[in-house]
């Protein structure tokens, strides 16, 4: 099982947190194996997932902050923790992942927001994304066939954000092809920006891809998670949104539950992602840029 960190070159990136402990609670699902579709095909939404998408979105006046769990899949009861908890958060899945539609509409059900989480080749050998890597070595026909595989492995997403990938998401041709495929598919994207280098944001942009990226990472201890959501939250109440990836890590968990349970009316309003890129789009501010400190 790939270690749980998307951070998989943290040099690149001053706002990325050391890569965390490997996982080793093993996905023993018992899942009846879901046959993907045509490769043709673009995956339905459930319903659940575009509901949520368009729901009318919370006043604009008061400052938005998205929060993104990634890595939900590998770590089956962690992941059931994280999408049990209330919300709305944004899940991100792992299509690999035995229990992957399941917890994908465990998530749903609980109002949350789904999106796949696609494998991308890192820099460091040493970093494992899993299965259904899409890599730089790869041409055209067979990164689109593999992307095309990672996404028929869900069904009920409203886009997509990079597992890992320093690598792959620093070279515009590829992200160009996974980009059009993505607005083949009415999807949006989130830059995870595990690389200060990536392409990911320019490439959906020159595509038409509604797109946005990550500002703040909460990993490594319950100090630095605390730390990091204080800036997150500081940060959306300066600029009006902030958008935060963290982890089904019990940390990350215990902060983010603890916030919820004390939050009051001049706290941050959580939101989907959907909700955030629009909110953004509409500003003109797609792309907010982490700030040092």
């Amino acid at each position: 099982v790939p270690a749980l960190t998307d951070v998989d070159n943290a040099s690149d990136q001053p706002d990325a947190p050391e890569p965390r402990r490997a996982l080793t609670d093993t996905d023993t699902s018992t899942d009846t194996p879901v046959l993907p579709m045509d490769p043709d095909q673009a995956a339905p939404a459930q319903t659940a997932a575009l509901d949520l998408a368009a729901k009318k979105p919370a006043a604009e006046a008061v400052p938005w902050i998205t929060v993104v769990i990634d890595d939900i899949g590998p770590h089956v009861r962690w992941s059931r923790r994280a999408v049990a908890m209330p919300g709305p958060l944004t899940m991100a899945v792992l299509p690999y992942a035995a229990q992957a539609r399941t917890l994908e509409a465990l998530a749903l059900a609980n109002g949350h927001e789904v999106i796949a989480h696609i494998p991308m080749e890192p820099l460091s050998a040493a970093a494992d994304p899993g299965p259904g890597v899409l890599t730089r070595a790869a041409n055209e026909a067979e990164l689109l066939a593999t992307l095309r595989q990672n996404l028929n492995g869900l069904a009920g997403y409203t886009g997509v954000n990079n597992h890992m990938g320093s690598c792959l998401t620093a070279d515009a041709d590829a992200m160009r092809v996974v980009m059009a495929e993505l607005k083949r598919r009415s999807l949006f994207f989130l830059d995870s920006r595990t690389s200060a280098r990536s392409q990911g944001a320019a490439m959906a942009a020159q595509v038409g891809v509604p797109h946005t990226a990550r500002d703040v990472f909460l990993d490594r201890t319950r100090a630095a998670i605390t730390a990091a959501w204080a800036k997150a939250l500081a940060m959306a109440q300066r600029r009006g949104t902030a958008v935060v990836i963290g982890h089904p890590y019990p940390e990350t968990l215990a902060v983010l539950t603890a916030w919820m349970a004390s939050r009051d009316d001049d706290d941050p309003v959580l939101v989907p992602l959907s909700q955030m890129i629009a909110r953004r789009a509409a500003a003109g501010t797609a792309i907010s840029v982490a700030e040092p400190g």
